[in-house]
């Protein structure tokens, strides 16, 4: 369900985390490590984490805007980009994060063929690991940890707005 509030909060038509920041106007940016120039080709698996580790020191940091966010890589199998946009769409329109559907892109059908092609949970035959799917807890923390100055802005104008004193 994570990929179904992400799909609202960042990607549909009029993104979720706009429309409440609208009356705040704060620049949000996504804090998240810089990735390694790599180059896609056939028998690649690569996967980098997006979130910044404690020992990253901020040389290693970037801030972008959510159209960068969400075209930030989160894997490469074989001679394609997986994005953070890829991996929300594709676990909340295909993966049940809001309903079941059929991979219909290339990149869609190239993403269930990761489901059986790739790497293996625990141990060789093991659980076979959804990567996609696996993209979104990092990204949900990114996610958090940007809208964390809105949130506690929202909560600071509730509490003094004179409709939420609470009388005694």
């Amino acid at each position: 369900k994570a990929s179904a509030l992400l799909r609202q909060l960042l990607l549909d038509g009029q993104p979720l985390i706009h429309a409440v920041n609208t009356k705040h106007r704060l620049h949000l940016l996504f804090r998240v490590r810089m990735l390694k120039n790599i180059v896609p080709k056939p028998g690649l698996l690569a996967i980098e984490g997006i979130v910044p580790g404690p020992k990253d020191d901020e040389a290693s940091v970037e801030r972008i805007k959510l159209d960068q966010f969400l075209k930030l890589r989160t894997f490469i199998f074989h001679t394609t980009v997986f994005t953070v946009q890829d991996a929300i769409k594709t676990t909340a329109n295909i993966r049940g994060g809001v309903h079941w559907g059929k991979p219909e892109s290339m990149k869609e059908v190239s993403a269930d063929a990761l489901i059986s092609q790739g790497p293996k949970l625990g141990y060789a035959g093991g659980t076979p690991m959804d990567t996609l799917l696996a993209m979104i807890p990092p990204i949900s923390s990114v996610v958090i940890e940007t809208c964390a100055p809105l949130v506690e802005r929202i909560r600071r104008d509730q509490a003094s707005s004179p409709q939420h004193v609470i009388e005694q």
